[in-house]
């Protein structure tokens, strides 16, 4: 009816609508072709399939358009193409800044970047990738050793570094030096339990002693009366260690082994 009032032919993809809003509506002048949204695909293309067609122009250019050229793509580890002036634009435009503010600057891909930001070889240290970049396995424990001291703590990597030049870089109980390489003698920030004042650094191993007697002078001091107490014994055990009880058999052994004096009569 619209067609024939109005003498227009519909292409395809195009549709009637009504524009008084009455349901039953069929004056041919409440009747309007409606227009696509923007963005849709346009009048008349509606039903191709365009798939391959973008595709290839994802090869060339972004989606805003720009070609892809040394300069202008990213590939990051994850194997994305990312475009730099799409990226630098919308980090100027959080900033308030223009792009003329900008000093451009090629940015190397993950590839061509062996070292990591503090200059840790990713070979030696190991990194893994996040879902959006490369991290660092040992820049990430020092951050995640500075964010523990932070929280638990209270404590800042200089108030760390200070303890530890005041104690000489030793235990404060034991006196070992320390080493991070040593699991027993890497340095552990001791505090009350009660409170949570930090007190000192100490060993691993000494840190432990302290958390199993569950910080009770009692109970230290009553190990260390046992210790006192047996310490006859352990020498008692060092020295039958050093010469130890033989069986019979091993006495009878030695005794046949062992040379007749002289004069003495002998069976051969």
């Amino acid at each position: 009816m619209y067609e024939q009032h109005t003498k227009d032919v519909l292409r395809k993809g195009q549709h009637v609508r009504q524009t008084c809003g009455v349901l039953r509506c069929l004056r041919p002048a409440h009747l309007e072709v409606s227009r696509p949204r923007p963005g849709r695909t346009p009048l008349g293309e509606a039903g191709q399939y365009k798939g391959k067609q973008q595709r290839a122009d994802h090869l060339e250019r972004c989606a805003k358009g720009h070609e892809w050229t040394e300069e202008t793509l990213y590939v990051d580890p994850a194997g994305r193409r990312v475009c730099r002036i799409c990226q630098v634009r919308s980090h100027l435009r959080s900033q308030g800044r223009g792009l003329s503010e900008h000093t451009w600057k090629r940015r190397k891909s993950w590839e061509e970047t062996p070292e990591c930001a503090n200059g840790h070889v990713y070979a030696e240290v190991g990194w893994y990738f996040n879902g959006e970049a490369r991290i660092c396995r040992a820049c990430f424990a020092n951050k995640e050793r500075r964010r523990w001291l932070r929280v638990t703590y209270g404590l800042l990597p200089e108030d760390f570094a200070a303890k530890l030049i005041a104690q000489d870089f030793a235990c404060y109980t034991c006196a070992r030096p320390f080493d991070p390489d040593v699991h027993e003698l890497t340095p552990c920030v001791d505090h009350s339990h009660a409170s949570g004042r930090v007190r000192k650094l100490l060993c691993h191993s000494c840190n432990l002693a302290l958390g199993h007697a569950k910080d009770n002078p009692g109970i230290l001091r009553a190990l260390a009366d046992y210790l006192e107490q047996h310490a006859d014994d352990d020498a008692a055990g060092e020295s039958a260690q050093a010469n130890p009880r033989r069986s019979p058999m091993e006495r009878i052994e030695a005794d046949v082994r062992r040379p007749p004096p002289d004069g003495a009569d002998t069976l051969w």
